[in-house]
Formats: C-alpha cells, sequence, structure tokens
C-alpha cells in the first residue's frame, strides 16, 4: 500500500494529480484513518500499462491516466 505522496513521486506527477485522480474514480484506493492508500499492484500495473502504449507508438505518452 503507497500513499498519496508515494504514487505521486513513483508516477511523476503531483500529489494533487493522484488525489484528483482518486476523487473521480480513476485510481482505486482505501481511504483509512490516517489517509488514502493505493494498491503497490494498481501503480505497477499503469506503469506496464504505459510502457506498452509507448512502444505501440513509438513517444512517451505524458501523464498514467
Amino acid at each position: 500500500m503507497l500513499t498519496v505522496e508515494e504514487v505521486a513521486s513513483e508516477l511523476r506527477v503531483s500529489q494533487e494529480t493522484v488525489r484528483r485522480w482518486v476523487r473521480n474514480g480513476q485510481l482505486p484506493c482505501f481511504k483509512l484513518a490516517r489517509g488514502i492508500r493505493i494498491p503497490s499492484e494498481v501503480i505497477k500495473d499503469l506503469i506496464r500499462i504505459n510502457l506498452q502504449q509507448e512502444n505501440k507508438k513509438g513517444r512517451r505518452i505524458r501523464g498514467i491516466l
């Protein structure tokens, strides 16, 4: 389980972007008393999908979602 800060760092986006994805339902999470936690498997899947799309198009895609 990752924090918003850890996810933002891993995906190279702002913490506010991660929070917006959570609010919009684009990023599954668990809301705990100590904050939001995102399963690490979800982030690994997003990175894998993004890399596959980059390979198909031959360029880097901005943002993950």
